[in-house]
């Protein structure tokens, strides 16, 4: 971001990635960088001024995650417009209109500051918003920066000041949160009808899907804390593929986002890189290159599930906690790596992940054999690349 701001990077050198052409928008809010920022500047030059909270709004990095206001940036100037004209160019400036394409779009909305222009500010009443999935008590469970998240503040990504919200301020950002995925919904459908515009729209797989979710008051807690309740990690996908995929169909088969990239590489037809290997394997047992799992034949239909179980990692820089979690089918566990304590739910019995029975001595067993799975998986989804080339 200083360099941007300094002047002394004006675009991203390509292939970026591997990608060969790129439109970026980094941050959020007035702070942003990037090419959305040149683009709006051009068109008004109070941009970031009108991005700004209005007079009476206060926001600072401590209390950013439950403030909103309505945008007073014009709909038409939205980040979410300037990506749909990116794609509208990315479509028309192919070199070759029969070659195979692969467009990541991605804008950080939903996203604290919470703020969307009208319409969308207005779609959603305040006081009809859902309370958070919470009990009183939950905290005294929970690992200890939980409470200390919720009564003092902790930094971590994204927040400083305590998460003990008011009920009517998390009312108010809920629902501007609703209205900014109304707003991001928009963009979707604008994409999808420019696809079909170029006769693509049945011929491209779409997927949309999020890296994380947000605790919006879940647990006592808001913002990304370092935790793996279903609030921060519980991500949906929607797929689309008319020639092999079926309409309206919903799976509750596992997946992580280890399994995004062979999936897409299976569906374009592409092998999954590997580098370097010899001719052929030496070992005919050798492990796949990628620890992901392609949901292709869910996906088409060939097969209700991959796996029965997932990964999750998460490593906090700011509170210095490395937290591993094994979830299957039925329980869901979570190990701090060098501490004592850590969190497992019976989604049976609990599936709000309301009652931590990591100390339950009747869980105790469970607890042991669950641990020992956790260890099996992490060690199945290490990389096995490079490949052998030779011997000593």
């Amino acid at each position: 971001m200083p360099l941007w701001h300094a002047g002394k990077i004006k675009k991203l050198s390509v292939p970026y990635y591997g990608l060969q052409t790129v439109d970026f928008l980094g941050g959020n809010g007035a702070q942003g960088y990037g090419d959305y920022f040149d683009w709006v500047v051009a068109q008004e030059p109070n941009a970031r001024q009108l991005l700004s909270p209005p007079p009476g709004v206060e926001m600072n990095f401590e209390n950013a995650v439950e403030v909103a206001w309505e945008s007073r940036l014009p709909a038409e100037l939205h980040k979410t417009a300037w990506a749909v004209e990116c794609v509208e160019n990315f479509l028309k400036n192919r070199s070759d209109a029969q070659q195979p394409f692969f467009l990541w779009l991605s804008i950080p909305d939903p996203h604290p500051p919470y703020t969307a222009p009208a319409p969308w500010s207005r779609m959603y009443d305040p006081s009809q918003m859902p309370l958070p999935n919470r009990r009183e008590g939950e905290l005294d469970l929970l690992p200890p920066h939980y409470k200390i998240l919720f009564e003092q503040g902790l930094k971590t990504a994204g927040r400083i000041a305590p998460t003990n919200v008011p009920l009517e301020q998390h009312r108010k950002v809920l629902a501007m949160a609703y209205g900014m995925a109304g707003k991001f919904d928009d963009m979707v459908g604008k994409v999808l009808r420019l696809l079909e515009q170029h006769n693509l729209l049945d011929d491209t797989v779409v997927c949309f899907t999020s890296d994380h979710g947000q605790m919006m008051g879940d647990h006592w807690m808001y913002s990304m804390p370092p935790c793996h309740l279903d609030g921060a990690i519980r991500v949906p996908s929607i797929w689309r593929y008319p020639k092999s995929f079926s309409k309206g169909v919903v799976s509750h088969a596992m997946a992580s986002h280890l399994d995004l990239a062979p999936t897409i590489l299976e569906l374009a037809g592409i092998p999954i890189p590997e580098g370097n290997v010899p001719p052929a394997p030496e070992a005919e047992q050798q492990r796949p290159a990628w620890p992901g799992k392609s949901l292709a034949p869910i996906l088409t239909g060939k097969s209700s599930s991959i796996q029965d179980s997932i990964v999750v990692e998460f490593d906090s820089d700011y509170t210095g906690l490395r937290l591993r979690t094994f979830i299957d089918r039925r329980y869901c566990i979570t190990m701090y790596v060098n501490q004592p304590y850590g969190e497992l739910f019976d989604l049976d019995q609990d599936p709000r992940q309301l009652y931590n029975l990591w100390d339950d001595p009747n869980y105790e067993s469970v607890k042991k054999d669950l641990l020992i799975r956790l260890l099996h998986r992490l060690a199945e989804t290490d990389s096995t690349l490079p490949r052998r080339l030779g011997h000593a």
